[in-house]
């Protein structure tokens, strides 16, 4: 029994303008994403993808080597033992004439956010309507 379990979401997109192809994975190494806590299981292997193409390896998930067209965007959902914990070199690839970047998506933090916006819409709405009632009532009281 898994005592914190997170599911992860990881996206590989590829935005550059040609496929990257199977031979690019230098001496056949696939993309290594370390999560920092053990990976438990793979929820949502890649549309498409061989079996070979997703594996998990202890507290890492690998991808490829497989081609990556143009545009092609693959999602991977994977449950881990705990919140993630990567750490800034935690993607290592070893792919040729290819720039990688990183970018965390911050989903969590954007649904805080979108849940403090909420209570704030929430409670102005609240003053809206008693400012209404209450120029209503001093209308009905002027006339």
């Amino acid at each position: 029994m898994l005592h914190d379990p997170y599911v992860v979401t990881v996206i590989l997109r590829n935005t550059g303008r040609h496929a990257i192809a199977s031979e690019h994975f230098d001496q056949g190494r696939p993309i290594r994403i370390d999560l920092g806590v053990s990976v438990e299981a793979l929820l949502h292997p890649p549309d498409g993808a061989a079996s070979s193409g997703v594996a998990v390896d202890g507290q890492a998930i690998l991808f490829g080597p497989e081609l990556i067209r143009h545009k092609q965007e693959t999602l991977i959902q994977i449950l881990t033992s705990d919140a993630p914990k990567p750490s800034k070199d935690a993607v290592i690839e070893h792919l040729v004439d290819t720039e990688v970047r990183v970018e965390e998506d911050g989903y969590a933090e954007r649904e805080r956010s979108r849940g403090a916006l909420l209570g704030a819409l929430t409670s102005i709405a609240g003053l809206v309507f008693a400012a209404y009632t209450l120029v209503r009532e001093l209308i009905e009281v002027a006339f």
